[in-house]
């Protein structure tokens, strides 16, 4: 029952006006309540208002039917006529003597009177739920203008409690899978012109708790990687996982199985799982942590590094296969930097500067979590080769059917050849320092190349072709 119900219970028409009970333990007199126990309604405005009575427009309300009967606005008096005067009687005598001199009744507005009296109703609270678990919630609602506080009941209105200011309610002891029928009434001073509101209504059913994973169990556990499982749990949308006691968790996944890819090698892993509920379901707690730690690891064997070929502009290096290995990485400037793995067990090196040398390391890379790690780099210093100077040519004798060329030495040749088809083709290597044609075409020109051949397994690399030389045998 409501503040305003019962309020309500306190008040009867009698005679058609309100009457006010003032003890509740009244005795009733002839099947009627005892008059003792009663307080009439002093006249209001509103009250005569709710009678039918109208303003004259000069300061007096006159009776609907009888307009000799008024009440100035001042509510000092009773008039009839224009010279008796009355003092203003209570409101169920009011009408009483407006039947008795005009033989009708006044008809009077029941809910209005009773808001006259009484005065209007506070607003409904609108509550809203503002969380919920298992064992409690949170509901909040608006404030209600001209409201002093709020009373709570979470027992469909049986009980409520106190009267508070704050605007929320907060149940801390509830019983999961349970509905709780909340009523909330806005309350009105005592000396106000409004009434307790109806109770805002609201059902909060709590949260049922999803059951707790207890078949954590260990998969495929490595250096750097481990798997865990676990079976189904009913009603739930998906599970989290983590790997640090519960201290953080991972994205809500819903595979029955998790693997961690990124662990370390010889580390405990406290692992925990629960079940991640949606709608009326409420995570389950973390499991029992879970102890996974990961195997060590053995180091690939390092590569070793052969040189396969090299020139003044570039080397090719290559190695064997290492047990273990995925892949290598190669680095040209002493292990600075590294290229991408490749699974070849060949480097090429196509922009090399002459003459230089260049710290080549190789390192076997391992697949994370087969028990392997990378390698220590395998090395090898390769210096490019130095490409001869290219011989000048000078011509001798020109005859019609033979011509004489000469050069000078080049340092660190061992020989040189000899083109006379522009470089299409040379010669065997030679020793000298000149070349005779003998069976030269007369009318004929001869583009004519020469080069410095080095010695092999050293250092030096043959050099570019000389400048072409024109030769033009003359006719016979």
């Amino acid at each position: 029952m409501t503040t305003k119900d019962i309020q309500l219970d306190n008040y009867f028409i009698k005679d058609g006006a309100l009457i006010k009970v003032i003890a509740l333990t009244t005795t009733k007199i002839n099947t009627s309540l005892n008059p003792g126990d009663l307080t009439p309604i002093t006249p209001s405005l509103a009250a005569i208002q709710a009678a039918g009575f109208v303003s004259d427009g000069v300061g007096t309300y006159r009776c609907p039917f009888a307009n000799f009967i008024g009440i100035p606005t001042g509510m000092g008096f009773l008039g009839i006529n224009d010279s008796i005067k009355l003092p203003l009687p209570p409101f169920h005598v009011l009408q009483n003597i407006v039947k008795n001199m005009t033989l009708q009744a006044l008809t009077i507005d029941e809910e209005s009177l009773k808001d006259a009296v009484l005065g209007h109703d506070l607003a409904d609270p609108e509550l809203v739920m503002d969380s919920r678990t298992s064992t409690g919630f949170v509901i909040s609602w608006a404030a209600v203008a001209n409201a002093v506080g709020y009373q709570v009941s979470i027992d469909n209105g049986v009980t409520y409690g106190e009267t508070q200011e704050g605007l929320t309610f907060t149940k801390s002891d509830a019983i999961a899978t349970t509905a709780y029928a909340l009523k909330v009434i806005a309350k009105a001073s005592e000396s106000s012109i409004y009434r307790d509101s109806y109770p805002g209504l609201l059902t909060v059913t709590t949260l049922t708790p999803l059951a707790t994973i207890e078949d954590l169990a260990e998969g495929d556990v490595f250096d750097t990687k481990f798997t865990v499982d676990w079976g189904v749990i009913a009603h739930a949308s998906g599970y989290q996982v983590s790997t640090d006691n519960g201290a953080t968790w991972s994205a809500t996944q819903t595979e029955l199985e998790f693997t961690k890819s990124d662990a370390v090698a010889e580390t405990a892993y406290q692992v925990k799982v629960k079940a991640i509920g949606a709608g009326i379901y409420e995570d389950g707690i973390a499991s029992v942590a879970l102890t996974v730690t990961t195997i060590a690891t053995t180091p690939i064997v390092a590569p070793t590094v052969t040189l396969t070929s090299r020139t003044s502009t570039g080397f090719v290096v290559g190695w064997g296969a290492m047990a273990g290995a995925v892949g290598y990485q190669v680095s040209v400037d002493d292990g600075v930097t590294y290229g991408e793995t490749q699974v070849g067990l060949e480097f090429t090196k196509s922009d090399a500067t002459a003459t230089t040398v260049y710290p080549v390391k190789v390192k076997a890379i391992a697949e994370a979590g087969t028990g392997y790690s990378d390698s220590v780099a395998g090395a090898l210093s390769v210096t490019t080769l130095t490409p001869l100077a290219a011989p000048v040519l000078t011509a001798g004798t020109i005859t019609d059917t033979t011509f004489e060329l000469s050069w000078l030495a080049i340092t660190n040749a061992v020989g040189y050849k000899v083109s006379i088809d522009d470089g299409v083709t040379y010669g065997e290597t030679q020793v000298g320092l000149t070349f005779e044609k003998i069976d030269a075409t007369p009318s004929t020109e001869y583009l004519v190349k020469v080069k410095s051949i080095a010695e092999a397994e050293t250092i030096y690399e043959d050099s570019p072709a000389s400048t072409a030389l024109d030769i033009d045998t003359p006719a016979e």
